[in-house]
């Protein structure tokens, strides 16, 4: 299994559309056996999704990211957690120890809510991904 963080300066990039950066762990048997960086070349949310899929990414884990993305990423077979903050050794360390979801890892402004899927309710002010909440 691969899995990717979009990162910039060995943080979790606060938006994944303008992340430059893939950080790419493989994962075998509940371990890590390889990491390495990935240049993402494209900006445009279709051609960026065809590019993930094309390195064969299984999950990737990102901060906020636009619908139009996450959908396309879904849409290729890519597991998008969202709304994720914090060190990428840190993330990657609690997603394998199912710890992702503790209120830590939470981007701030999202009320009690956890990492999670993009679209899904989590606490308070937390909608649709790009809805705004009142």
């Amino acid at each position: 299994m691969k899995i990717a963080l979009s990162v910039h300066n060995g943080n979790l990039s606060v938006a994944f559309d303008f992340a430059d950066t893939l950080l790419i762990f493989t994962i075998e048997n509940g371990e890590i056996k390889d990491k390495k960086e990935h240049s993402l070349i494209n900006t445009n949310p279709a051609l960026r999704s065809a590019e993930i899929k094309k390195i064969n990414i299984d999950i990737l884990i990102c901060g906020c990211i636009s619908r139009r993305s996450h959908e396309l990423l879904t849409q290729s077979g890519i597991e998008v957690i969202s709304h994720v903050s914090g060190s990428a050794e840190d993330i990657i360390s609690a997603y394998l120890n199912k710890k992702i979801s503790n209120q830590k890892f939470s981007m701030p402004g999202f009320g009690k809510g956890r990492a999670g899927r993009c679209g899904q309710k989590r606490g308070m002010g937390r909608g649709r991904c790009g809805e705004k909440i009142e």
